[in-house]
């Protein structure tokens, strides 16, 4: 197979790899990582030296493969993608599971069954942007955790 693309095109490549296999194995522990991923990168990777990317990416002896270095996970467009995935994803996340619990803890299961989808979506959607709103405006300082202390018997 051949692919001609320009230095430019190989730049953005090299970060969407990145990006890609970031969001695969990141989080996975070692013994998880999904090697399929791994290889793939460290392809394309081998190709940065001949590309002039030499600030993205490094030959790993300790690992035997092309990885990425501390510009490209620290410092690249890439990077700057990847803290803004975060954030929103976070913040999503975030405001989604406190609808839900609150939501659940407000209705029955009984009551939930006998609302239609399209109720349930509407309170459910009422209660994500009430957490939308209030973390827009307060950031993490509107939330406080409360630690629940056993009762004692």
């Amino acid at each position: 197979m051949h692919i001609e693309i320009s230095i430019k095109q190989f730049k953005f490549l090299m970060e969407l790899v990145h990006l890609g296999n970031w969001v695969v194995n990141s989080r996975k522990d070692p013994d998880y990582i999904d090697q399929r991923y791994e290889e793939i990168t460290s392809i394309i990777y081998s190709y940065g030296k001949e590309a002039g990317c030499e600030k993205y990416v490094a030959y790993s002896k300790h690992s035997q493969s092309w990885v990425g270095t501390d510009y490209l996970y620290r410092e690249s467009d890439s990077a700057k993608f990847l803290e803004e995935y975060d954030d929103h994803n976070f913040w999503s996340l975030l405001v989604e599971h406190f609808a839900f619990k609150d939501f659940y803890n407000k209705y029955t299961a009984e009551k939930i069954n006998k609302m239609s989808s399209q109720e349930r979506f509407e309170k459910i959607y009422d209660l994500i942007q009430t957490y939308k709103d209030e973390t827009y405006d307060h950031n993490i300082d509107c939330f406080e955790f409360v630690r629940r202390i056993p009762k004692e018997k």
